[in-house]
């Protein structure tokens, strides 16, 4: 059993991982999504059971359409019964030493790790998740017989994280690291407040999108059983790609046979480059967006993926919303044009499931 459900999540990502049998399932949670679709990641937990598990918590950089929905489940933790893992991610404590809403939430998100004294970046001895400038990709071993090679983000884009940090916490009158700051800011915003406090509000909060964040997202290439899924967070399309060519040389390999790939930033043309496709041999290409605020995904972005030089697999575009810019790839005549498919949700069931 190798799934991935693409739950729904607004314009953001909020992406369920499972792998193993169903007697032992393991699972990893990838971003929260908005707070406006965060009833469906608490069902979603809900469903797992009296007592559900998530053996990886990954937040893979904090904007707001990432990680709003992270920070009240951290909030519902407790009341939800729900057992963290390990969670990933790169907070204050990794970025400050290295051996927007955003940075806000971030903060806040690392103060309830500490406070509740969860497992944080345990798999990397608690520094930063991302490559170094030389040697071998981390390879961490998920259990359950998959594995995780890492592939971004950079120094580079870790140092660029570091230094807007401060800028951004210094506009919201906040210390980097300050942890009770941080829990006394949250607790003055009722929207994000957990179940016992905040009822049904589930109000939406805005933020800016910010490059810097999206250049310092975690991305992976996650292997179970001879499949594997390319998750990008939002990550710029070079920076993806020097990873992956990295992978590569180690394998002695001239592309990335991949068996499904998470098209980066929601499919933005600004992410999604010929480049990165060209050292990419996959099938299926997942577009996680409703398409709000910023009208993804871009025409530029899914013809290049159509057009994409390595087509072995044939095309298949699924997204995770029937939506005004998403129903243009749904005629057969656009279809029949471009020699794709594409997969929507059923109408009784947002978001979806895949079987890799």
């Amino acid at each position: 059993m190798f799934t991935f459900e693409a739950l729904p999540a607004r314009e953001g990502d909020c992406l369920l991982l499972t792998w193993g049998t169903l007697a032992d399932a393991h699972r990893m949670l990838t971003d929260g999504g908005r707070l406006a679709s965060y009833h469906y990641l608490n069902e979603r937990i809900k469903a797992l059971g009296a007592k559900p598990v998530l053996d990886y918590l990954v937040v893979t950089h904090i904007d707001g359409d990432h990680i709003e929905g992270i920070v009240r489940l951290l909030q519902d933790r407790k009341a939800l019964k729900l057992v963290l893992g390990d969670v990933w991610f790169n907070g204050w404590p990794q970025i400050q030493t290295l051996d927007l809403l955003g940075a806000a939430q971030g903060e806040m998100v690392g103060a309830l790790l500490q406070r509740d004294k969860q497992p944080w970046n345990k798999a990397f001895g608690g520094k930063a998740i991302g490559i170094p400038t030389t040697g071998p990709l981390p390879v961490v071993d998920l259990g359950g017989g998959a594995i995780a090679t890492i592939l971004g983000p950079g120094r580079t884009q870790l140092e660029v994280l570091r230094r807007n940090w401060t800028s951004v916490l210094k506009k919201a009158h906040m210390e980097p690291g300050d942890q009770t700051a941080a829990l006394a800011a949250l607790a003055k915003r009722k929207s994000l407040a957990g179940l016992e406090a905040a009822g049904d509000i589930l109000g939406e909060l805005t933020a800016a999108d910010s490059s810097e964040a999206n250049g310092s997202s975690i991305s992976m290439l996650v292997e179970f059983d001879g499949k594997s899924i390319l998750l990008t967070g939002d990550s710029f399309g070079p920076v993806v790609e020097r990873g992956i060519r990295r992978l590569l040389k180690q394998r002695k390999q001239t592309v990335l046979s991949v068996d499904v790939v998470k098209l980066p930033h929601h499919g933005s043309a600004g992410n999604v480059s010929e480049s990165l496709l060209s050292v990419l041999d996959s099938g299926r290409f997942v577009i996680s967006t409703n398409g709000d605020k910023y009208a993804h995904p871009d025409k530029t972005a899914i013809e290049r993926v159509l057009a994409r030089p390595l087509r072995s697999k044939g095309t298949e575009l699924i997204f995770d919303y029937l939506s005004d810019t998403t129903r243009p790839w749904t005629t057969k005549a656009a279809q029949g044009a471009g020699a794709y498919t594409a997969t929507f949700p059923p109408a009784d069931k947002p978001g979806i499931e895949i079987t890799i």
